[in-house]
């Protein structure tokens, strides 16, 4: 956790410098007292990060500081943002703020060259929607229940634990727990 908040603590001061204790510590959900540590632990592992007081003071981030990314090549980097904009076009990621944090962390613009939409071309509007719900329940580990025809074309209702959307040869399969079958079924 502790890392998480010093990572966040860089972010935010890469945003905008300086930011006071207070600030810092509402934004992070600690106290004022928990900052002045991290800020202490940052600056002990070489991260040019200090504290001033009185007023235009607080926490602050030496100017034209930027993260080490050289471990992370431009290829890998363009790969991050590729994936993660995909991931969002999915729904899979709420919202575009992640790639905009990374792409800001990277020093490049995040583009939007990718559009993944997996319904087909007139598809009504339920096809999104189940699209969403089955993403929803295997996200939240909430439980489904559907229509179920089988071979003979034969309807029962299902509940299941759903897990996985599989896309195959241009088809959607949905791999679940049936609690009615008591097994794993696709």
């Amino acid at each position: 956790m502790q890392q998480a908040r010093l990572f966040e603590i860089i972010y935010l001061l890469m945003e905008r410098s300086p930011r006071t204790t207070g600030e810092l510590a509402r934004r992070l959900e600690v106290s004022a007292r928990t900052v002045r540590r991290d800020v202490d632990a940052l600056s002990s592992t070489g991260v040019p990060v200090y504290m001033t007081r009185g007023k235009g003071g607080g926490v602050h981030l030496m100017d034209g500081y930027v993260l080490n990314k050289s471990l992370i090549s431009d290829q890998e980097q363009d790969d991050i943002l590729a994936a993660l904009s995909a991931l969002e076009t999915t729904g899979a990621v709420d919202s575009r703020t992640t790639s905009e944090r990374i792409a800001r962390l990277f020093q490049r613009e995040s583009t939007d060259w990718l559009d993944i939409d997996f319904s087909f071309w007139g598809a009504p509007p339920e096809y999104k929607q189940a699209f969403e719900t089955i993403r929803h329940a295997i996200c939240t580990h909430s439980l489904l229940r559907f229509g179920y025809y089988d071979a003979s074309g034969n309807q029962t209702d299902r509940i299941v634990e759903a897990v996985r959307l599989v896309f195959k040869e241009s088809n959607w399969y949905l791999q679940a727990f049936c609690l009615k079958r008591n097994d794993w079924r696709v």
